[in-house]
């Protein structure tokens, strides 16, 4: 009996890991979007809350790049490491 080409638990665990990263891509953009007018529309600069803006907005730049990068690992999950099937002898 022949494997199928693609592992049921890999289709599976990619598209887990593809709804998870759009999920934390979008929230981490809302929040980038959010502590830049934040910073910009309030006047926090002026006020002295440039710092924790600042560190805010960088953890949703962070968040928002694990986001991608866990829909980039669920496209490879579903077809495989560089885009094709291994095929077995």
């Amino acid at each position: 009996m022949t494997r199928p080409p693609r592992d049921p638990g890999d289709i599976l665990a990619g598209t887990f890991l593809i709804l998870f990263g759009l999920t934390l891509a979008l929230a981490g953009g809302a929040c980038s979007v959010a502590w830049v007018s934040f910073l910009f529309g309030n006047g926090a600069i002026e006020s002295g809350l440039a710092a924790y803006g600042l560190f805010w907005l960088f953890v949703a730049i962070v968040c928002a790049r694990l986001g991608i990068l866990a829909v980039e690992g669920g496209i490879r999950s579903i077809w495989g490491q560089f885009g094709v099937v291994s095929k077995e002898p």
